[in-house]
């Protein structure tokens, strides 16, 4: 896993021009403290927690972008305490390929498509890309859950993995950004699905709030999407989410490696 993690982010670097410093994906954001108050359904699923740290980000590679043209947004929480929990969101509400191998296969043929000189060579290179895992198949599905709006409020976010409760339930988290308070919800699964699929079979409660309260500078340098405490676990079978651990680890010890390059930071009156 590491060596095909390794892969996919120096393709990234390669083909999208990263900033140096910065995250590999999701490179400029903006952080804050946050005040946490958890109902009695949230305290089951993350126990007591009382502070948390946010950060938003756009979803480009690069830093210099203009925040307010970029619809796809992310959030990133840690509930703050002795045994943290760190959730990952963004606002699309699937991912298209289940298998690690799909994401190296993207990457490699993304490179054949940049080394390609000829143009019916590639055309026929991303008619490969295409398939893989049938996306092709999926395209509207694709485009109409895209984010239209360039905001970070008034739209939701979702975790995509699912955890395992200590009741034996699947629970995968949701968030929406309402002025400064952080909406937290969960999606009750008695079963999990992939995630690439937009199942309906289950039901949506209310867990919680952040009250968002000042502007901060990043003091996080990698979410760890293992971190999630007593009472939730990941699965063991999806690979998506330990290729991606194993990718901010990486994203991690490169950004190390060229200095660290913090974020800016957006007054919470400035922030749309």
């Amino acid at each position: 896993m590491k060596d095909k993690a390794l892969y996919i982010i120096q393709t990234i670097e390669r083909l999208a021009k990263t900033s140096k410093g910065g995250k590999r994906a999701h490179t400029k954001g903006f952080n804050y403290s946050g005040e946490v108050k958890l109902n009695v359904e949230g305290l089951k699923l993350f126990g007591q927690y009382h502070k948390a740290h946010v950060r938003l980000s756009d979803a480009l590679t690069n830093k210099n972008h203009i925040t307010k043209l970029v619809p796809l947004k992310g959030m990133a929480i840690r509930f703050e305490g002795s045994n943290p929990i760190d959730l990952v969101l963004v606002t699309f509400p699937y991912f298209p390929w289940t298998k690690a191998d799909s994401i190296y296969k993207l990457a490699q043929y993304s490179n054949a498509i940049h080394d390609a000189d000829n143009v019916g060579v590639k055309l026929n290179l991303f008619r490969y890309l295409m398939k893989i895992e049938g996306f092709h198949k999926d395209l509207k599905k694709f485009i109409f859950n895209q984010p239209i709006l360039p905001t970070f409020k008034q739209k939701a976010y979702y975790n995509l993995h699912y955890f395992k409760t200590i009741d034996n339930q699947f629970i995968r988290f949701r968030t929406t950004l309402k002025d400064e308070t952080i909406i937290l919800q969960a999606e009750i699964h008695q079963q999990p699905h992939p995630i690439s699929e937009l199942p309906n079979d289950y039901q949506l409660i209310d867990i919680g709030t952040i009250q968002l309260k000042e502007a901060t500078k990043e003091n996080i340098e990698v979410f760890d999407l293992y971190q999630t405490g007593s009472n939730l676990t990941p699965l063991a079978d999806d690979e998506i989410i330990q290729l991606r651990s194993e990718m901010y680890t990486i994203s991690h010890q490169r950004r190390i490696a060229e200095g660290i390059d913090y974020d800016n930071v957006i007054p919470l009156d400035k922030l749309d």
